[in-house]
């Protein structure tokens, strides 16, 4: 079902892919207009999926995005969704310690 209220604003160009100067990230970003509003959503991870990461990924993850985005903040608003699994059952944080971080 097509959505009028959701436009692609780049047809032929699907994605605009980046890779950070590590080749440790992968992710892309799009323009995108919903209703009368213009959107850009971006789509950041680490490119290891056998291997768990540290919480510190986030900052890196955080950082990457902000150096594209070149300190231009949003003008009406952002929403940044972030997953993860939680380290096993022996760590010494919990999921709420771990959530704040």
């Amino acid at each position: 079902m097509f959505n009028k209220e959701y436009l692609e604003l780049l047809p032929n160009q699907k994605i605009v892919d980046f890779t950070n100067p590590n080749k440790n990230l992968e992710g892309y970003y799009y323009p995108v207009r919903l209703n009368d509003t213009y959107g850009l959503q971006i789509d950041c991870s680490i490119n290891d999926l056998t291997e768990p990461q540290p919480i510190d990924s986030f900052i890196v993850l955080r950082e990457e995005i902000e150096s594209k985005l070149k300190g231009k903040p949003a003008t009406i608003g952002q929403t940044w969704m972030l997953s993860g699994f939680l380290p096993d059952k022996n760590s010494s944080k919990t999921p709420e310690e771990i959530a704040k971080y």
